[in-house]
């Protein structure tokens, strides 16, 4: 039984091997052997000090062998990690408790529970304090070829200050990476790696640039910054901050935090930080599954524990390392560094006392009862360590926030803003009580444009977003009229930034002992200062005569495209009206010249009466929704073949596609100062992502539901990161068939607020996902309760790709190439679900078609009566099917019948010509 009961099991291999050496040099048994005898009366004390003063004495490896040796051998000049003093404690205390098991008995262990962890032997509980000191005694005076516990924890500064040779680049190989390693270069190879192809869900560089940076900022745990809710921030214009309060899991307790802007440069501006997240990678906006946690900052982050959080972090901080970082610089880097930082920085302000530093980090303020009289959420008390985070020289001197409101037409930078950021929560739109916060973060998003695109280059997505919002909504400003948008948005740069450095004292001190260094030099000779002065002077009229030039080539130019675009725009409405023209007119004539009809069900035609005159002029609506067609007006019955209809229909197809093509690379773009650049840039950041609503968000940003066109057609780029063009169309496809008439007004309107287009793509998507199934003869009830069964990864999913091939699924299964033409079986009782949501006019159209067939069918019967047929016709047999288009969606059926009638038409004009020709020859 003793040797059952091995200490082996419970304490683990390191603790085995310490056991094992030690018995083994005073040559006694192993521990899993020993027997009563040895323990007796207060043996087992005395045994047990003996051990303890060996572990007092002796450095401990982790992963040791039975030698007390690591067995990974660690290289040359690197320490050696050994067990610290409380890790030993916890195992002298298992080894008591193992002893305690095999002998219960003892009287050591008389009226102690061996299930209670806190009933131990008087005689451990008097000599654990005095045995831990021991050990951290000896580790003290222990030389560096040894290192206790976890590693220790590098502090990740916001700014090293290393700056080799002013800017120049850094040689390879890095020989410095400590100075290196610092927040700013992080963040930067963040931004680097950011692009505005970034779905909303996913985790992209500017997200984690955030995390980094708000932890920084509100001297944070990984696991607090999850809970930072918006609804709790609040603008104070007279205060010139936001507050954006943190709670402190400990405590419970909840603190301020004024978001102070960085007093040199963007990389780890906390506000330009949270704007970016919001307009590059939708950071605000939240969909029907996150309405539990929308008002959270960082959402990826729910749903997950704090320790996950904390890797997460860390993680970050390590893929974004130079390359060739050495391994323990590596490990010592964690997201307790960012806030060891933070901390370290506040303290390092002996100017500033320390208590404002706890005030914004959750620590003990003074120390004494004086802390809990203070008002913890007051700002006032967070903003002198905010001021010192974000590198302001003067903790007391207030900082002034990026503004817009220099622009004359504020109503201009509200619309800039709605489409800049893409909110959920209704209190950070216009009107709302947080708008201000909003506004914040777009004038810093605004003056840090030029300053981005210097630094980063015109592919930078910060940079290539705001050029794009530009464009959108027209920027324009009345003091420079005439320029282009991008222009308009860098002089707002350059304005909000100059007014920035000129409102804060801290910046404009600087500039003016600029100006007395330069009037220093300047005075040291009157040679030099006349040529200055002729330089500048010549310099300043060249530049004038070039910006006057600039405007006025801007200014031309843009007037000649508005005039080309008009021209254009007014050439395809004409095209558009004559088209319609030319339909309304073909209409007229096969409903009233048109001498015959085919029979379907015979599959030949008969010659017209007067009879049929009044039944055609009724139901001209409803042959234009069949794929038959006329013959010609011989007398005779001649046969249909069905090959001439899929011939019209190609034809059809091929004129559509040839005009949808023309109307849509028809407009004009304009070239600008970097014109090719620009608009790759701009193509390349196209789609969000690809279910079916991304396609319909990106093809009403591309202005593809303007011209009325049928959503097949719409012209395809290969540029916007949809590769399967096939599919991409299919998708269009059913989407229109699904969308109501409502939505495809709505998405033909302009300048339509980005949160509406995407609840109406996502409302177009839904029923696009319902109509497929019942396109599939499937029962949306059903199939609904089967997917909400399954795991969500492996739910159908609503991406372009496969609704597409879901659609060409349904075309090969029927035999047909338009979705409109499937023929469905009518139900009995009520529609399908997808169908009975209808509009109230398709209603309508259903209700005169079935008073037409009505009519048909009564006229039919009257004329077999009076001509003795014996088979019945096509008005007198009972229907079955419909069409998707006798549903109230449109289809490609009308369009096909229209082109072969035409054909029809025109043949038989020129057969009466030709016929009236021969007449004339012969006379």
């Amino acid at each position: 039984m003793v040797a059952q009961s091995t200490p082996r099991t419970a304490t683990g291999r390191l603790y085995d091997c310490s056991t094992f050496t030690y018995r083994k040099m005073r040559d006694m048994c192993p521990l899993d052997e020993i027997t009563h005898e040895e323990i007796r009366e207060d043996f087992l004390q005395s045994m047990m000090v003996e051990f303890m003063g060996f572990l007092s004495t002796t450095a401990i490896p982790f992963n040791c062998d039975d030698e007390l040796m690591p067995r990974n051998r660690p290289a040359e000049g690197e320490s050696v990690r050994v067990v610290i003093a409380s890790t030993l404690s916890k195992y002298v205390g298992r080894i008591i408790r193992c002893i305690w098991r095999l002998f219960p008995s003892h009287p050591d262990f008389a009226e102690l529970d061996i299930n209670k962890q806190t009933d131990v032997p008087d005689w451990w509980k008097r000599v654990r304090p005095g045995f831990e000191k021991t050990i951290d005694d000896f580790h003290r005076h222990m030389d560096s070829t040894y290192t206790f516990g976890a590693y220790a924890v590098r502090p990740l500064f916001l700014k090293n200050r290393y700056n080799p040779r002013a800017g120049q680049p850094i040689a390879e190989p890095i020989a410095d990476f400590v100075s290196e390693i610092d927040l700013h270069s992080i963040c930067k190879g963040l931004m680097k790696k950011a692009s505005v192809n970034i779905g909303q869900g996913e985790i992209g560089p500017l997200q984690q640039r955030a995390w980094l940076v708000w932890l920084y900022h509100c001297l944070d745990r990984p696991s607090e910054i999850k809970f930072i809710d918006i609804r709790s921030w609040m603008h104070i214009p007279a205060l010139g901050t936001v507050n954006a309060p943190t709670t402190d899991k400990k405590t419970k307790k909840k603190y301020s935090c004024g978001l102070v802007p960085d007093k040199h440069d963007f990389f780890c501006d906390i506000l330009h930080v949270t704007a970016a997240l919001f307009a590059v990678e939708e950071g605000a906006y939240r969909t029907a599954a996150q309405k539990s946690t929308e008002s959270f900052l960082f959402q990826p982050f729910h749903g997950k524990s704090d320790n996950n959080v904390a890797k997460q972090i860390t993680a970050v901080i390590r893929e974004n390392l130079p390359a060739g970082t050495p391994t323990r610089i590596r490990n010592e880097l964690s997201c307790r560094s960012v806030r060891y930082a933070g901390v370290t920085t506040v303290l390092a302000n002996l100017t500033m006392p320390s208590r404002f530093g706890s005030y914004r980090s959750g620590h003990a303020g003074t120390g004494s009862t004086m802390d809990s009289y203070t008002d913890l959420k007051n700002v006032i008390l967070s903003l002198p360590g905010g001021r010192v985070l974000a590198r302001w020289n003067d903790y007391k001197r207030e900082v002034v926030l990026p503004s817009l409101l220099f622009v004359s037409d504020q109503e201009m930078v509200h619309k800039f803003i709605e489409q800049l950021f893409l909110m959920s929560i209704p209190a950070m739109r216009r009107g709302g009580d947080k708008y201000g916060v909003t506004y914040a973060l777009a004038s810093s998003f605004v003056m840090y444009h030029n300053m981005v695109t210097d630094l980063l280059g015109m592919d930078d997505a910060c940079s290539t977003k705001a050029r794009d919002v530009a464009r959108r909504v027209g920027l324009a400003d009345p003091r420079w009229s005439g320029l282009a948008p991008e222009e308009v948005l860098k002089k707002w740069s350059q304005e909000a930034l100059q007014n920035f450095r000129n409102e804060n004292v801290e910046l404009a001190r600087a500039g003016s002992r600029m100006n007395e260094f330069s009037d220093a030099i300047n005075s040291q000779g009157t040679r030099i200062v006349e040529i200055s002065t002729e330089i500048q002077a010549f310099r300043q009229e060249w530049r004038e005569q070039r910006d006057q030039d600039n405007a006025r080539h801007a200014r031309e130019r843009s007037l000649l495209y508005d005039r080309i675009s008009s021209l254009k725009t007014a050439l395809q409405q004409k095209d558009v009206h004559i088209q319609r023209q030319e339909l309304q007119i073909q209409r007229l004539k096969n409903a009233f010249i048109s001498p015959a009809r085919p029979d379907p069900s015979a599959g030949v035609v008969r010659q017209r009466d007067e009879d049929d005159m009044t039944m055609d002029s009724r139901s001209s609506r409803r042959r234009l929704d069949t794929d038959e067609h006329t013959g010609e007006d011989t007398g005779e019955e001649t046969s249909v073949p069905r090959s001439a209809s899929a011939a019209s229909a190609s034809t059809a197809g091929r004129m559509s596609n040839s005009s949808t093509t023309q109307g849509n690379s028809s407009r004009p773009t304009l070239p600008l100062e970097h014109n090719n650049l620009t608009r790759g840039v701009s193509r390349q950041g196209g789609c969000k992502n690809k279910n079916a609503s991304g396609v319909i968000v990106y093809c009403y940003d591309n202005n593809k539901f303007r011209n009325n066109l049928r959503w097949r057609t719409f012209e395809y780029d290969k540029t916007s990161g949809y590769k399967e063009k096939s599919l991409w169309q299919n998708c269009l496809e059913l989407c229109e068939l699904a969308a109501s008439e409502d939505d495809k007004q709505k998405l033909a309107r302009t300048n339509l607020p980005q949160i509406e287009v995407r609840q109406t793509a996502e409302r177009i998507e839904t029923a696009a996902f319902e109509l497929i199934w019942t396109l599939e003869g499937l029962n949306i009830a059903e199939e609904k309760a089967k997917e909400s069964k399954k795991n969500p990864s492996q739910r159908k999913k609503p991406t372009y790709q496969a609704m597409g091939r879901r659609v060409t699924a349904v075309k090969t299964s029927n035999g047909t190439r338009d979705l409109a033409s499937i023929q469905l079986e009518e139900p009995a009782a009520a529609a399908p679900n997808n169908l009975d949501q209808r509009d109230q006019p398709a209603a309508a159209l259903e209700a005169d078609e079935t008073q037409t067939e009505a009519t048909q069918r009564g006229v039919a019967q009257r004329r077999v009566a009076q001509r003795g047929a014996t088979q019945p016709t096509q008005a007198t047999q009972p229907t079955q099917a419909r069409t998707l288009a006798q549903f109230g969606f449109n289809g490609d059926a009308r369009r096909r019948n229209v082109e072969q009638m035409n054909r029809e038409f025109d043949e038989r004009r020129a057969a009466e010509a030709a016929a009236a020709a021969a007449a004339a020859e012969e006379e």
